[in-house]
């Protein structure tokens, strides 16, 4: 009898445990579900955060080549040096007496590269002046000290211009720069911009 009843019991048991393996199979296959769901929305924030960063990075790199830009010397280039050691070997009466800003060592290095520009050219080419007290609104501006000079001032400033030198004509102030030579045309270098 106690078979029996084993077996009865056993009879009893089996559909509960027919019912708990399909529920643990069913929770199996939800809990799969839901992993998965999990991952592809990890993995969707992280592809976000991933193009977030490059997006950052690149800003970053843009905004630090401007600084280096803003902060590094000016330097003339090669090609600018040949075109205009070509387009300045007009002839002209006058000299070229380099300027810049009283105190502006970087201005001064640049003036240096221009006036060798005009030595090579065969202009003559005084001494850096470097009294200047103002600034200018360009890179280079050319002040004459006589209405002679305007025609050469002109041409040298249209010819700056389109090797790439940003030069504007302006109206110096009186006295804004001490030893200025006669008969000589004045190249200024005004601070970086």
């Amino acid at each position: 009898m106690s078979i029996f009843k084993s077996i009865e019991t056993l009879g009893r048991l089996i559909p509960i445990a027919q019912i708990l393996i399909v529920l643990l199979t069913a929770f199996t296959i939800w809990a799969s579900v839901q992993k998965g769901k999990l991952e592809k929305a990890e993995r969707e924030i992280l592809s976000r955060q991933v193009t977030n960063t490059h997006a950052e990075l690149i800003k970053s790199s843009k905004e630090l080549e401007d600084i280096k830009l803003k902060t590094s010397p000016r330097k003339l280039m090669t090609e600018q040096v040949l075109l205009l050691e070509k387009a300045l070997s007009f002839k002209s009466k006058y000299s070229i007496l380099p300027a810049c800003r009283m105190m502006d060592v970087e201005g001064y290095d640049y003036v240096q590269q221009i006036a060798e520009v005009f030595k090579r050219a065969n202009w003559k080419v005084e001494i850096t002046n470097r009294t200047f007290l103002d600034d200018i609104s360009g890179d280079v501006t050319i002040a004459t000290t006589n209405d002679d000079q305007e025609a050469d001032a002109s041409r040298i400033a249209n010819e700056l211009n389109k090797a790439g030198i940003k030069c504007i004509p302006e109206k110096i102030r009186d006295n804004s720069i001490s030893n200025i030579t006669a008969n000589s045309i004045v190249i200024i270098v005004g601070s970086k911009k």
